[in-house]
């Protein structure tokens, strides 16, 4: 037996990684030597070696809480790994730059989530947003949201920590203006957009294939008001 040097790991990584790219049926395929299928797997380390660097532990599992039990965390085997990673990626990527790789998350693990920092005042969904965005404050960037997440009472929070928002939302969130609501608008496709306003909160309703109400922040970094003609293509039948 000898220990498991920093190369190896690096080269099991890229492994993992490598087969998120290729795909194949069977782990036994990656190191099949049959011509159709053949790779350069077994260039880097043996089948019996990765399986046995499978059994990785990055916590030590005598101090696990059972489940059941007070302060259980299912995610405990994986905290040291989450907390390495989470300071990359904020350290590696800078939120101006569009390079398509996540700059930080959050996993789910129920009603629990956020324990003892979760505000009463806000929902699960508004509180991912407030959490992903920590240490962002007040410095011109805008949150571009679906309507799983928005809300006029998160627009708010954010506005006030300094970001601009914008995106769909969901008639149903508190809030929003009655006058938006299907039962009190009937808006067909084709009819004008309906603006309504309070304070930097700008609402519009409209239908396209269906009907969207979106919501926007406005700040100095957010959408100008010019408005755009658009022309739709017909077709022949």
């Amino acid at each position: 037996w000898s220990n498991t040097s920093v190369l190896e790991l690096q080269a099991y990584i890229a492994l993992q990684i490598a087969m998120g790219i290729n795909s194949k049926p069977k782990l036994a395929d990656y190191w099949s030597t049959y011509w159709l299928t053949a790779n350069k797997f077994s260039d880097v380390m043996s089948r019996n070696w990765y399986q046995l660097l499978n059994t990785l532990h990055f916590n030590d599992n005598d101090q696990r809480v059972g489940r059941g039990q007070e302060g259980y965390d299912p995610l405990f085997k994986f905290w040291p790994l989450l907390d390495i990673i989470d300071v990359r990626y904020t350290d590696a990527y800078a939120t101006e730059i569009n390079t398509g790789y996540g700059l930080r998350f959050l996993i789910y693990t129920g009603k629990n989530t956020f324990s003892a920092e979760r505000s009463p005042e806000f929902s699960m969904t508004e509180q991912v947003c407030i959490k992903m965005m920590n240490g962002y404050e007040n410095r011109g960037h805008t949150l571009h949201m679906v309507n799983f997440y928005s809300s006029p009472r998160l627009f708010q929070e954010l506005k006030v920590q300094g970001f601009g928002a914008c995106g769909t939302v969901r008639s149903n969130r508190k809030f929003i203006p009655f006058d938006m609501q299907p039962s009190a608008l009937a808006l067909d496709k084709g009819d004008d957009s309906v603006f309504m306003r309070t304070q930097d909160l700008i609402t519009c309703t409209m239908v396209d294939t269906k009907r969207v109400i979106s919501l926007v922040l406005c700040t100095l970094t957010i959408h100008s008001t010019k408005l755009f003609e658009t022309k739709k293509k017909q077709t022949e039948n």
